[in-house]
């Protein structure tokens, strides 16, 4: 290397030198302002914080083992003084944390909820969004942990945020042994959702006669109307339930306020023509012979309150189905209707919303 080369790198390693033996203005080795330095704090005040960070872990590991139903483990981890009303501080997302009874009642761990139950866990505890270990059991399904919940005065009434319960929680799947046992528990029948939909509203939606027995020897309110305007009888005739609409028509339910949709046939996606209601997939479409696979639809007619109360949902005779579709209403608009008219129902200009369908008038 020339002299020259020389003297053109002196300069450079000198500044590198001097930046590398500078102290970082990121940490000058004093520790930063705001931290906790362990030295510099008194013993006791250690020792209390390093036995909080070991009963949580003594407490998370607790609930773990309840999920998992490792009774054994369960009673060695409350004998070394785990907490067994502590929550779970691993959160899932932005969830509150649960107890152990609350996720043994949830996966079904009969066994490690009574000793859970025996070594003193509150059978009423709620989290932050209302959830309880009989709501987790309703909810799961298991009607042996409902018993037991019940049987250690488990509050059958107690409410999520949102308004919904345990008897909810069962009557959307429709479990009906859960419901009862919750029924002669005296848990409320006229709770409702934030939506304002009730135990009865969901059975009728899913046409759980059983349950909806329990419900209407209860007292179950027949007319009470979620925010939509719609009852029981509303949502029994809109999801084709005729059991439970026979059953909440003796009882004298009336429909709500709102309009009731009736469903009254099925679609070939194909040729878009009316098809029985109890088509199914697999089937063949009677007018262009294709065989129903994902094409296969469902179609409503609104109707309104005081026209479902003479309307039933009987499968149309596609022979006699003579108009058309507005795709928007689901209405039958005249056969001669056109693309860029008006829909008489819901005031809608057809452009791709008019389905051809049926025959044309003889």
């Amino acid at each position: 290397m020339t002299v020259r080369g020389i003297a053109f790198f002196i300069p450079i390693a000198a500044l590198i030198f001097v930046f590398c033996a500078a102290p970082s203005p990121a940490y000058s080795g004093e520790p930063l302002r705001g931290a906790e330095d362990d030295t510099k704090m008194p013993d006791e005040v250690v020792e209390a914080k390093n036995w909080v960070k070991n009963e949580i872990k003594l407490n998370d590991s607790l609930i773990e083992a309840a999920r998992d139903g490792k009774t054994r483990e369960v009673a060695l981890l409350i004998d070394r003084g785990a907490d067994v009303n502590a929550f779970y501080t691993i959160l899932v997302g932005a969830r509150p944390g649960q107890t152990a009874l609350m996720y043994a009642a949830a996966s079904g761990h009969e066994e490690t909820a009574r000793l859970l139950l025996a070594k003193g866990a509150d059978v009423n505890l709620a989290n932050g969004d209302g959830l309880t270990a009989l709501y987790n059991a309703a909810n799961a399904g298991h009607t042996d942990i409902v018993r037991l919940l019940l049987s250690k005065k488990a509050d059958p009434n107690a409410r999520l945020e949102d308004g919904s319960c345990a008897l909810i929680a069962a009557a959307k799947k429709g479990l009906t042994d859960i419901v009862a046992e919750l029924a002669r528990a005296n848990a409320r029948l006229d709770f409702t959702t934030r939506d304002g939909m009730t135990a009865l509203m969901y059975i009728s939606i899913k046409g759980y006669s059983q349950a909806a027995d329990i419900l209407l020897e209860r007292g179950a309110d027949v007319n009470l109307e979620d925010k939509k305007g719609r009852t029981a009888l509303s949502y029994s005739v809109m999801y084709v339930a005729p059991e439970i609409e026979k059953k909440l028509a003796d009882r004298k339910a009336v429909f709500g306020s709102a309009t009731v949709e009736v469903l009254t046939g099925k679609q070939c996606g194909g040729c878009r023509k009316v098809v029985s209601i109890l088509a199914e997939l697999g089937d063949k479409c009677p007018h262009c012979a294709a065989v129903f696979g994902v094409p296969l639809e469902t179609f409503k007619k609104a109707v309104t309150a005081a026209e479902a109360s003479t309307t039933t949902a009987v499968a149309p005779d596609p022979s006699k189905f003579e108009g058309k579709l507005c795709k928007r209403c689901m209405n039958e608009v005249p056969y001669a209707s056109k693309i860029g008219q008006k829909c008489p129902f819901c005031d809608s200009r057809w452009g791709t919303e008019l389905i051809g369908a049926g025959q044309p008038p003889k």
